[in-house]
């Protein structure tokens, strides 16, 4: 995927190409992955507040067999620009062969080496994942509630996919 300057960009072919692809992606997206942030981090925090997510682990597992279910796959590519930035391509794939991209750019922190590189890498692949699957943080919906394990269809009432779907109808 050609790199731009831009520090986000995107590539989805148009048309009867995606029918596929965009068909799978709505009937995942009626019921998508769901998970709990399960990482606290204060440094963003205001006040010494604790700002809760989920990490790139938390979002594979929550993600990766709800999207095989309807043939869909996730690949995410690493590099660097050359210039030290890190860039991360997140390609949403079917099993008809067609695929979404989305890229990520991100200027690490130089001062910290491999480390900067690789957490910056990291935090690109969550963002590229989140972005692109549409993955629900239960901490995002009820942040007061305590929940030990998540149930897809008590957090996905009232979340309604029709807009999507409503879109990929147009295209037709």
């Amino acid at each position: 995927y050609p790199a731009d300057t831009d520090w986000l960009s995107s590539s989805a072919p148009r048309g009867s190409r995606m029918t596929y692809l965009l068909g799978a992606y709505a009937e995942y997206c009626k019921k998508p992955a769901v998970c709990k942030s399960d990482k606290a981090n204060t440094a963003f925090g205001r006040g010494g507040a604790v700002y809760r997510y989920a990490s790139l682990a938390a979002l594979q597992r929550a993600s990766i067999a709800k999207l095989a279910s309807h043939g869909l796959t996730i690949n995410q590519l690493v590099k660097s620009d050359g210039n030290g930035d890190v860039v991360v391509t997140t390609v949403l794939g079917h099993s008809s062969g067609q695929c979404m991209e989305s890229t990520l750019r991100m200027t690490p922190d130089k001062q910290k080496g491999v480390h900067g590189f690789a957490s910056a890498a990291t935090y690109a692949q969550r963002l590229g994942l989140r972005a692109l699957v549409q993955i629900i943080c239960v901490d995002e919906l009820d942040p007061d509630e305590e929940v030990d394990a998540v149930d897809d269809d008590r957090y996905l009432q009232g979340i309604n996919a029709a807009p999507l779907q409503v879109a990929l109808e147009r295209r037709r």
